[in-house]
């Protein structure tokens, strides 16, 4: 997958002129073609981490997983500030991400090999197991392509038929859309290896049950304390973070809320 990635990766990245020539000025399509180039590798970098990362929720070790995502959420904007005053501009901020996720890779492969004694071994697999993994993986995939296309379309489709300050707008709006997203997901992330026990030991749907509900209590909670302060302080802090053009936001508002209005 990490192969397929950077050959795909590689390829829009030549061929960034095709896409956004209507769009984007000369020295813009220059920026795009750095930027796709260093977040290609990136999104390299964190398919290969993948393996690692799970091992180690397998294990259910949440305090290494959690607090090492919470040092790196830490230390990425700081990076990047300090990138951006060495007059680097927006390859600085991509170079910070990259830098980051390099380094969530080296702590996932240490921990995982030298703590967790993870190993790998192509002998004796049981392909039965590796057809039903294959399956359960295709659908999964399926899922993470809708997902992608629902994303980053939009952006190309901006970047191709409007201009860099769309995309740049409408990127404010899907950041803010995916911080919702990220908190509902965070408590339900750390029961999955739970919920796989308990499917695989006793199947008992009166647990399960009883399990998720307590979960969506919880999710409840973060997500009402998270929306509460977006509804009082939402619009002071789009002002102060995305700059005066506050106005320009009500069109990416607008699909943003799309998708919810099912």
């Amino acid at each position: 997958m990490a192969l397929l990635c950077l050959i795909g990766g590689t390829a829009l990245t030549i061929n960034v002129r095709s896409f956004f020539s209507g769009g984007l000025t000369a020295s813009e399509l220059v920026l795009a073609r750095e930027l796709m180039g260093i977040m290609t590798v990136n999104v390299v970098v964190q398919l290969l981490s993948t393996p690692f990362d799970s091992y180690i929720v397998s294990h259910e070790k949440f305090v290494f997983q959690q607090s090492r995502q919470l040092l790196t959420s830490i230390a990425q904007p700081f990076l990047a500030v300090l990138l951006l005053w060495l007059g680097m501009g927006a390859v600085g901020v991509a170079c910070a991400q990259l830098t980051i996720t390099s380094v969530l890779l080296l702590m996932n492969i240490w921990y995982a090999t030298r703590t967790l004694g993870m190993r790998f071994t192509f002998k004796g697999l049981e392909w039965s197991m590796f057809k039903a993994i294959a399956v359960f993986s295709f659908w999964i995939f399926l899922n993470q392509i809708f997902d992608l296309v629902n994303n980053n379309v939009p952006n190309f489709l901006l970047g191709a038929m409007a201009s860099a300050t769309a995309v740049a707008v409408f990127a404010i709006a899907l950041q803010i859309r995916n911080l919702f997203f990220s908190m509902s997901t965070t408590m339900s992330n750390m029961f999955v290896p739970m919920i796989n026990r308990i499917v695989a030991e006793s199947d008992d749907n009166n647990v399960l049950t009883r399990l998720m509900t307590r979960v969506g209590r919880y999710q409840m909670v973060l997500f009402w304390y998270l929306f509460g302060g977006f509804i009082v302080l939402g619009r002071y802090f789009i002002h102060i973070w995305a700059g005066d053009e506050v106005p320009r936001l009500k069109v990416s508002a607008k699909l943003w809320l799309v998708p919810h209005q099912k």
